[in-house]
């Protein structure tokens, strides 16, 4: 089976993890090619989602942080402005 993963802002790691941020790394990343209305409508409607495919059966990595258990496990992608 194929692994990936999914790219949402969810601030549980970093609270400067935000839709704008989001916004900026697909925009930039897209070499701004990309619909940007479009793009404002993922980014913003993609923490929502990701709990949608939650509740549908998909299965998520979670970390193991005392302070927030039920945090998303999250990782940096190469052009992300922020490290997690």
């Amino acid at each position: 089976m194929a692994e990936g993963g999914v790219n949402v802002a969810l601030g549980n790691v970093d609270p400067q993890d935000n839709w704008e941020v989001h916004f900026k790394d697909t925009v930039t990343g897209g070499a701004y090619l990309n619909n940007q209305k479009l793009v404002e409508i993922l980014v913003k409607e993609g923490p929502e989602r990701l709990f949608d495919l939650e509740e549908y059966g998909v299965v998520f990595d979670r970390t193991q942080r005392q302070d927030c258990p039920a945090a998303f496990w999250q990782t940096d992608l190469p052009a992300d402005m922020l490290r997690l």
